[in-house]
């Protein structure tokens, strides 16, 4: 039996352990796809890829004006005062939350009423020259990480709150703006992008600037595990704290490098505005037959879809999804940070837990990465060339 080529950027203990694990549970040609198949499951940012997809599908809607929400929905979605906290932290200015919400719900109804993409007739070029857009832009994007690194709030509210932001948007624009994210942020630079709110426009927070990160790259060693996985007749599923809807075009499509099935992509939900019934959350939503129109044509509304039990898959959520979709444990689970601990260390059955190390420190992951220099059995460590998106050995 040939041992598959994972590519050479692996921790070699790492490496042996995944080669030793496709040796163990491969699944012969006649029994292919059993539904009793052995399970790998993989978070998607910075796990799967380099970079966080989902965070940059949001700022590109924030850069392109891709909403769906009237400025009266769009001022309703802004948080007021989040779990009781009034202020962002101060490495983000600490300006009061409610202020920088106002600004930018201000900021948005002008540019609605302007852009041809939503309520106006001015092209994306023309808008962009008002003043509103770089306040819009600078303040939506540091409102959004504020909440994130905010004490007390953190992503348990901001990925939920950034999903929701996505009301109104049909399937089809989601999967177009996620292929053209894709595709751009694949030859954009590693770096960051400073953006400042002009000082020439009266508002409530003054002056906000912030720093935002650019670029995604495909991981060769990821993609090349996922193929040889695939071969090997494991199940695969990805379970991310993204909108599922912006994950799953990537997923379906057999030639991308991460191609799994549209049915094993396990996101965060909106429910469609039809109030469509797609069953247990084992039944594929993209595959329901809606009430009007093809299901593509679906819109979102901002009601997060815990219909049949599922949940939010942030934490414990990814959880309760694998064992609520899925149904049996993984031999095999991916993550890199504190919204995949849970499902990391849940399952006694996991037989390599795959750490991603972004170099950060200061999170639940630190003990995973200590037991994984410790050699605990099923615990291995992965780094990675932060400037390059590439995996060290």
């Amino acid at each position: 039996m040939q041992t598959p080529d994972l590519g050479s950027g692996w921790n070699p203990r790492l490496k042996s352990a995944l080669e030793r694990l496709i040796a163990e549970y491969r699944v012969e040609p006649s029994d292919f796809d059993p539904p009793d198949a052995p399970v790998a499951v993989f978070d998607f940012d910075n796990t799967t890829v380099f970079g966080d997809f989902g965070e940059q599908v949001f700022r590109h809607q924030v850069d392109r004006l891709v909403f769906g929400m009237t400025p009266e929905h769009f001022a309703k979605r802004m948080p007021d005062n989040p779990r009781g906290i009034t202020h962002v932290a101060e490495k983000f200015g600490g300006a009061a939350i409610n202020d920088l919400a106002a600004d930018i719900a201000d900021a948005y109804a002008v540019l609605h009423g302007a852009y041809e993409g939503l309520g106006g007739g001015s092209s994306l070029e023309e808008t962009r020259r008002l003043p509103e857009y770089p306040e819009f832009r600078a303040k939506f994007n540091l409102l959004f990480d504020a909440l994130i690194e905010t004490p007390g709030i953190g992503k348990i509210y901001a990925y939920p709150w950034s999903i929701q932001i996505f009301a109104g948007m049909t399937r089809r624009r989601l999967h177009e703006l996620s292929h053209s994210v894709w595709e751009h942020e694949l030859r954009a630079p590693i770096g960051v992008i400073d953006l400042e709110s002009p000082a020439n426009l009266k508002s409530r927070s003054g002056v906000q600037r912030t720093r935002v990160l650019s670029g995604i790259r495909v991981v060769d060693e990821t993609a090349r595990l996922y193929r040889a996985l695939r071969a090997a007749g494991f199940h695969v599923y990805i379970v991310t704290a993204s909108f599922q809807e912006i994950i799953t075009p990537l997923a379906y499509e057999f030639e991308h490098p991460y191609f799994v099935g549209r049915d094993r992509v396990c996101g965060t939900r909106l429910m469609p505005a039809e109030h469509i019934d797609n069953g247990p959350p084992v039944d594929d939503a993209a595959e329901a037959t809606p009430v009007a129109g093809p299901d593509d044509e679906w819109t979102f509304t901002d009601e997060l879809d815990t219909r049949h039990g599922y949940a939010v898959t942030y934490g414990p959520g990814k959880v309760q999804v694998i064992d609520s979709v899925i149904g049996r444990a993984p031999v095999l689970v991916a993550g890199d940070s504190d919204t995949d601990f849970e499902m990391l260390v849940e399952y006694p059955e996991t037989r390599v837990r795959l750490l991603i190390d972004r170099g950060s420190r200061g999170s639940v992951m630190d003990d995973l990465f200590a037991r994984a220099d410790k050699g605990e059995d099923s615990y291995y460590r992965q780094t990675r060339d932060e400037k390059k998106g590439t995996f060290l050995p």
